[in-house]
């Protein structure tokens, strides 16, 4: 696909997606999570905006999840055991090239914390983009972490099937210049 300068978008390459998969892998990456922000603003900074939303997940998952004390949590780095390990790619848009931020990521799991992970991304991120709730029934998203005015942020959470499948999907309009991927790693400190 021609740029405007005129040169040419190198795609998201099959080798490029075994090389993520290998890393993923190698976190112990088990379930497929992707966190809609709801939103279709006019300018999105990722850095800024994005990575804080999930920065604080992370805290919240390894505390609740990982019986952390809450002290604990705000200084948790990546090296500990306890962090919730995450690792994903930002995307600026849809298919249909409008402007619609969301992150195609995974998460590493131990059996057993799918339901209480659920659980916390409603009370934290927005409702389930596969389970809505109906009209009638009340908001399950009490202490949100995206505060967007008009957001209706979503999550999407099941186990992964295909790893190599997954990240190519993630990185569908993606050139691998403009590829932004996080790890727990990159939000936490040392």
């Amino acid at each position: 696909m021609p740029l405007a300068s005129g040169l040419m978008r190198r795609s998201f390459c099959p080798r490029l997606a075994r090389g993520y998969a290998d890393l993923w892998s190698a976190l112990g990456i088990s379930h497929e999570l992707t966190i809609s922000l709801g939103v279709n603003p006019r300018s999105f900074s990722p850095e800024e905006e994005l990575k804080p939303i999930l920065r604080n997940l992370v805290r919240a998952c390894s505390r609740k999840m990982r019986s952390l004390p809450k002290r604990q949590a705000l200084s948790l780095c990546y090296a500990d055991p306890r962090a919730l390990m995450v690792a994903g790619f930002y995307e600026p848009t849809k298919r249909s090239g409008e402007l619609f931020p969301h992150w195609h990521g995974g998460v590493a799991l131990q059996p057993g914390e799918e339901p209480l992970l659920r659980e916390i991304l409603w009370e934290r991120i927005g409702e389930d983009a596969q389970n809505p709730l109906a009209l009638i029934e009340p908001c399950r998203t009490t202490r949100p972490l995206i505060k967007v005015r008009n957001a209706m942020p979503t999550f999407h959470l099941a186990p992964i099937t295909t790893m190599e499948r997954w990240i190519r999907y993630a990185n569908k309009k993606t050139s691998i210049d403009e590829i932004v991927h996080w790890t727990t790693a990159d939000l936490l400190p040392a």
